[in-house]
């Protein structure tokens, strides 16, 4: 997988600009990948949807009632949501899905 952090910068109609860091995320195709629909977290299987949190390393946190998002963001620095990703196994060579996160 390839992690690349980013800076967008946009000016609102105002004058305003903001400031958004990015991920972006590059993930080779593999065996594994399971529509969200589909994944029950068994195995050695992965998916990648929308609002999904993506973290840099290893991460040992699970996500329960008592352990939300919000202090798996606080605990890790690199934790981004998705917010895009784009399917591009279909291709003849160097399969992969693009990832973006804030």
């Amino acid at each position: 997988m390839q992690w690349t952090e980013k800076t967008t910068k946009t000016v609102d109609s105002d004058g305003k600009m903001h400031v958004n860091p990015e991920i972006g995320l590059t993930v080779p195709y593999r065996a594994g990948y399971v529509l969200k629909k589909e994944y029950v977290g068994r195995g050695f299987t992965f998916g990648l949807d929308n609002l999904d949190v993506v973290v840099l390393g290893c991460c040992e946190a699970e996500i329960t009632d008592d352990y939300t998002i919000t202090d798996l963001k606080r605990d890790y620095e690199s934790a981004a949501t998705i917010y895009t990703v784009s399917d591009n196994t279909l291709r003849p060579l160097l399969k992969h899905w693009s990832v973006s996160a804030k």
